[in-house]
């Protein structure tokens, strides 16, 4: 079964001084009537029920989401303390995989604008098909990006996969320097 989670910790500095540490960006309406982390679960909750979507978060954040979205205690993921993402999304797969073991899990951020919801749904679910196929290798769906970015990771294409529109991931780099970003978005890869 596939688990979305959503990653709705940080600092709240990205956007300051709409962001703060004790509001951050995804619990704010940025834009439309709903927040970022709202406007996130209703696009999940489109595809798939609430007892499969996870929101990993903070301690200090845990009483604002729960406001926010009709979620169960049991979905909100809080970190015992602040680390990196790639701790955060590691406790998030512990917590997760202790519940089901033959869990696939998606982290989607808490913080995208995504026009075309159902789209979104169908790659995720695809996505979670292809993960439990692979269960020994990890998924990554990314977009190609219009501009270069140095807030964003880049995944480096590789070599066609034996899944149509698939390929193996050459290399990630996460938030590159400026030169770097226009380097890969040049590429076209």
């Amino acid at each position: 079964m596939l688990y979305p989670v959503i990653l709705a910790g940080g600092s709240g500095t990205r956007l300051w001084p709409l962001s703060t540490t004790k509001n951050p960006k995804q619990l704010r309406s940025v834009w439309g009537k709903q927040t970022l982390l709202q406007q996130t679960y209703a696009r999940l909750r489109a595809g798939f029920p609430a007892r499969q979507i996870y929101v990993l978060t903070s301690r200090s954040l845990r009483p604002l989401i729960k406001k926010q979205l009709a979620i169960s205690d049991s979905r909100i993921l809080a970190e015992p303390r602040a680390a990196d993402t790639t701790m955060a999304v590691g406790f998030a797969v512990i917590n997760i995989l202790a519940r089901d073991p033959q869990a696939s899990i998606a982290i989607i951020s808490s913080d995208s604008y995504i026009r075309d919801r159902s789209a979104f749904v169908r790659l995720l679910k695809k996505a979670g098909t292809i993960a439990a196929q692979n269960s020994q290798h990890l998924i990554l769906v990314g977009f190609k990006p219009q501009y270069p970015e140095t807030g964003y990771g880049y995944i480096g294409r590789g070599a066609r996969a034996k899944i149509k529109g698939v390929f193996k991931v050459r290399s990630y780099k996460e938030k590159p320097d400026l030169a770097t970003a226009r380097r890969y978005v040049a590429s076209g890869r």
